[in-house]
């Protein structure tokens, strides 16, 4: 798949706005949606940093990255002048240090 067509894909999925398909110089990360995770980690996963340029390709690259951490299951670009906006949406995780917080139908039974 040629990187044209993957950007196209990626349009009509609503994974990339047609904005961000042009291109521009990011003066700005922002991070969104992250809960359990910190906006530090969801950093260090990104392969562009700000004062880089922005392409069809680094997208491509954003969204893989951070997609295969297994920490997220959706994952949005978004941009705002030359700010590229990063909304994450994590996988659920049973926390081994509460219980009580897990579903109803994943607690532990008592014995």
């Amino acid at each position: 798949m040629n990187l044209k067509k993957l950007t196209l894909t990626l349009i009509a999925l609503g994974l990339v706005s047609p904005a961000l398909a042009s291109g521009f110089n990011i003066s700005e990360l922002r991070i969104e949606g992250e809960q359990h995770t910190s906006e530090a980690t969801v950093h260090s996963l990104l392969p562009v940093k700000a004062g880089e340029a922005y392409t069809p390709q680094t997208g491509e690259d954003i969204i893989r990255s951070l997609y295969a951490s297994g920490f997220y299951e959706n994952v949005t670009l978004e941009q705002n002048g030359n700010m590229l906006i990063i909304t994450v949406k994590e996988r659920y995780r049973l926390s081994a240090t509460s219980p009580s917080k897990a579903p109803k139908c994943c607690k532990p039974m008592p014995f």
